[in-house]
């Protein structure tokens, strides 16, 4: 039997594995603790009139110059088209592609 954990502030994972004796297989049991959300999650539709989607991004708790190295790699890894960045709130930050 071993018991193992991992976790965050929020999150907690508890892993309990068993070895079968005799057959060459273990049994794994995970459980999950975690705080549940106290705020309400709003959003927009990102669907345009002719059927095609806008990609939204949403960065919390960032400073500028992380987000804008994080949107050259995603623009470069998924050949993304240009993109705008807007302030939503004091430190948040969404960007439209």
């Amino acid at each position: 039997m071993k018991l193992e954990t991992s976790g965050s502030e929020n999150y907690s994972s508890f892993f309990l594995r068993f070895h079968i004796p005799l057959t060459k297989k273990d049994i794994q049991f995970r459980f999950d603790l975690f705080s549940k959300p106290t705020a309400w999650v709003y959003g927009y539709s990102s669907r345009t009139e002719n059927g095609q989607y806008v990609l939204f991004h949403d960065y919390d708790n960032i400073v500028f110059k992380d987000l804008v190295n994080e949107l050259i790699f995603l623009q470069k890894r998924f050949n993304l088209s240009d993109y705008y960045v807007f302030k939503t709130r004091k430190d948040g930050f969404t960007r439209f592609v």
